[in-house]
């Protein structure tokens, strides 16, 4: 068995937070956090979101940074160690196969939607919204959708754009791709802000956005706000601890935690802040779902100035945040079979990225051939991977991680530990047994 070496270590404390920052800022910050606020109360939502990111999803995120650097590991080995050095029982080792497991399904799933990006940049580069009008729009959508080939085309491309980084390895693929991307990212949100400043929906969208409204605060939109926070953080998978077992030990990880967090707060409202000036600019719904990103928002594109060129910046960024984030679910997958079963790390690109192709493959599948297909009556291909995995098993992976994260973890004589170790034991397991709770009620409904 090979272990993380000294080599194989992020460069800077600014390397790391580029890399971690790019794992935490991904679709659930440009692509789902707009639509969950339109479609959860707006201000009641963002109030919620910001107050669980930092009490129940960033002390998780600091746990596995604990635990990959204490074990230096990949996640089944590193449960297996660090619960043999604390006479824990080696069940534990359980919570790293199901972190695993999750990060293949969310990969499978979130290709397909990341996909999408690289059609719809396709698109803006042909001007093929120009003139349409809605229902023109809606029908470029549906017909997109019903592509098989294309659909499919869109998602083993971005796949292989992501294996093909893995395979560069830590230093020439994740972290230069990472610290140019997550710069780049924030360079053309700045700029889609500011276009949307000078609209006359900007200051609706900061009124809609900030103006906290308590009539719009229910159960629903607590538990919405819940589980974006621990989502969009990328926690509960054991991404993050192998991220942790390449950070050097001078590193501090509260400060790295303090730091991504804030950069994965801001990309989420800096995105809201994009998006909602165009919807109410042009009498738009905010609370038009999934949609919003593919439909709502080339309704807007066709009909402004510089409608294509502002399509094609958004669309750039929607890719880039998705491969930033798809880059940390297929390098853990990567890392268990180099230090666990000494395979090549050519190899093992190979042989995840062959797993995530056929998983992806029937999600992609489900919007058109397979389309008939009900899971339990209830679910597509597609939906079933996306809500088992981030309703069922990011909670349970992260109540797991939080409670084997007190036993093992000790650091004497620090208030910030002691801070994280309340947190970690008293408030984001209650947080996670409601995010549970309220994930079963939606399944079995």
């Amino acid at each position: 068995m090979t272990q993380t070496t000294k080599k194989d270590s992020w460069s800077s404390l600014l390397s790391f937070v580029w890399v971690a920052a790019g794992a935490a800022i991904g679709l659930g910050n440009i692509w789902k956090f707009p639509y969950m606020a339109g479609n959860s109360g707006g201000s009641a939502f963002v109030l919620c979101y910001l107050f669980f990111v930092f009490l129940v999803a960033a002390p998780i995120m600091a746990a596995e940074f604990f635990l990959g650097v204490s074990s230096r590991k990949n996640p089944i080995d590193a449960f297996l160690s660090l619960a043999k050095a604390n006479n824990l029982s080696k069940n534990w080792a359980i919570t790293g196969y199901l972190g695993l497991f999750t990060l293949w399904a969310v990969f499978c799933f979130y290709s397909v939607v990341a996909g999408f990006s690289l059609a719809y940049i396709l698109f803006s580069l042909q001007n093929k919204f120009y003139g349409l009008n809605p229902e023109q729009i809606q029908t470029v959508w549906q017909d997109f959708l019903s592509n098989t080939p294309f659909v499919l085309i869109c998602s083993i491309l971005f796949i292989f754009f992501t294996m093909s980084v893995v395979f560069f390895g830590i230093k020439k693929g994740i972290e230069k791709s990472c610290s140019l991307m997550m710069p780049a990212l924030l360079v053309l949100l700045s700029i889609l802000v500011i276009y949307g400043f000078f609209t006359p929906g900007f200051f609706k969208a900061c009124t809609f956005l900030f103006s906290f409204d308590i009539s719009k605060l229910s159960s629903s939109v607590i538990l919405s706000a819940l589980g974006h926070a621990f989502f969009t953080l990328a926690v509960g998978a054991c991404a993050m601890m192998v991220y942790g077992a390449y950070l050097p030990k001078n590193i501090s990880i509260f400060k790295s935690v303090f730091i991504i967090t804030l950069l994965d707060l801001l990309v989420a409202l800096l995105s809201g802040l994009a998006i909602f000036p165009l919807i109410f600019a042009h009498d738009l719904s905010p609370s038009s779902g999934p949609g919003l990103m593919f439909i709502s928002l080339p309704v807007i594109f066709a009909s402004m100035p510089f409608g294509s060129l502002l399509s094609l910046a958004f669309f750039i960024l929607l890719f880039f945040a998705a491969l930033s984030s798809s880059i940390s679910f297929a390098e853990p997958l990567v890392f268990l079979l180099i230090d666990k079963f000494n395979i090549k790390r050519n190899k093992s690109v190979l042989i995840i990225g062959t797993l995530v192709i056929i998983g992806s493959t029937f999600c992609s599948l489900s919007f058109n051939l397979l389309n008939t297909i009900k899971i339990f009556n209830k679910w597509n291909i597609f939906d079933f991977f996306a809500d088992i995995s981030t309703n069922l098993l990011l909670p349970i992976g992260g109540l797991l991680i939080a409670v084997f994260a007190y036993k093992v973890i000790k650091i004497k004589n620090n208030l910030l530990f002691k801070i994280w170790q309340f947190l970690i034991i008293f408030i984001s397991p209650i947080a996670i047994l409601a995010i549970l709770f309220h994930g079963f009620l939606e399944i079995i409904s």
